[in-house]
């Protein structure tokens, strides 16, 4: 993950931890402060054997309670960290990148670690104990990793695709049902899919979900979520030895299947999802503060990837359509 991509989320999370909203990224960890190496040690390591992702990201001035309370690097850093190392029985997750970002006037640190060289096993604190621990992060605990999570963690894993925001748009338009005036809502959202070549992630449509959410409205659930490959998706790579011959085709990495999308390399891919809400419920020239959520579950993944992006107000159309496209700040975030 490049230095941009990890500041872009880690201002994604204070903003949610400043708004009094949770943030759902087992990815992330928030800290308020500094820990002492000996508790660090043993909480990092335990949310790198169970993330299953690549790298982790952990926040030091963040808390999800108390909001923003302010941390930075200092020269005693190099020294906390050696000791959080010296507590490891072996490696220690590769601190790949550390830096200091700022909200505003407050400061708060970004630690990235790479997580590929799991299990990671943590030394015991107590002076003399030469017991050994694979922890294991289970929701805001730590304890031992159990056996079938000692599996999870030996066995290869499958690497999320990462999906960049690439648009997006929101429609509210009028419509009647039974005499009941509602607004029926139609939501698609366009990504660029990042996947090792030769890879497979095949997500069922069933297995997605979508919502709305908007200041001081329920959230909306849509239905009828499904995802689709852009034709000819992916790249279309050419060599001068060729010139004069017929063009290569595209490579095909992004399949749309019957109710299913497979994901076999880097391209293209279309979220959709549609409802239906009473007028009665929202006026949508007045809401603020508008989000979407697409929520994937693919099959060999352990955790969902979730889709969310901050919608802003484009237009009225002569229909009565009131339309909503991508925040531009959102475009290209990377979930």
């Amino acid at each position: 993950m490049r230095r941009p991509e990890a500041e872009l989320r880690a201002q994604q999370a204070v903003e949610l931890v400043t708004q009094r909203r949770q943030v759902e990224d087992p990815a992330l960890e928030l800290k308020g402060e500094w820990k002492p190496p000996d508790q660090v040690a043993r909480q990092l390591g335990g949310h790198a054997n169970a993330a299953r992702v690549e790298t982790i990201l952990w926040l030091i001035g963040v808390d999800e309670a108390g909001g923003l309370t302010g941390a930075v690097l200092d020269r005693d850093f190099a020294i906390w960290w050696s000791q959080v190392e010296s507590r490891f029985h072996g490696n220690a997750p590769d601190l790949i990148d550390h830096f200091t970002a700022f909200r505003g006037d407050e400061a708060f640190t970004v630690l990235q670690f790479d997580t590929r060289a799991a299990p990671f096993v943590v030394r015991s604190p107590d002076p003399g104990d030469d017991r050994l621990e694979v922890p294991w992060r289970d929701g805001t605990r730590t304890r031992s990793a159990r056996h079938d999570e000692l599996l999870r963690i030996l066995v290869p894993r499958v690497l999320t695709p990462s999906f960049e925001l690439r648009g997006a748009r929101l429609i509210f338009g009028p419509t009647t049902r039974d005499g009941v005036d509602q607004w029926y809502l139609d939501l698609s959202i366009s990504c660029y899919v990042e996947a090792p070549v030769d890879s497979a992630t095949a997500i069922p449509d069933h297995r997605c979900c979508a919502s709305v959410e908007a200041a001081g409205v329920a959230p909306i659930a849509l239905g009828g979520v499904s995802l689709a490959g852009r034709q000819g998706s992916g790249a279309a790579p050419t060599n001068p030895m060729l010139a004069g011959l017929a063009p290569a085709s595209r490579i095909e990495t992004v399949h749309s299947g019957d109710e299913v999308v497979l994901i076999t390399g880097p391209g293209r891919v279309r979220a959709l999802a549609s409802g239906r809400v009473s007028k009665s419920v929202l006026n949508p020239e007045q809401l603020e503060d508008v989000r979407v959520r697409f929520s994937l579950e693919a099959m060999d993944l352990d955790r969902p990837i979730v889709l969310a992006a901050r919608m802003v107000h484009d237009h009225v159309s002569k229909r009565g359509q009131v339309e909503m496209a991508l925040d531009p700040r959102d475009v290209g975030s990377v979930s």
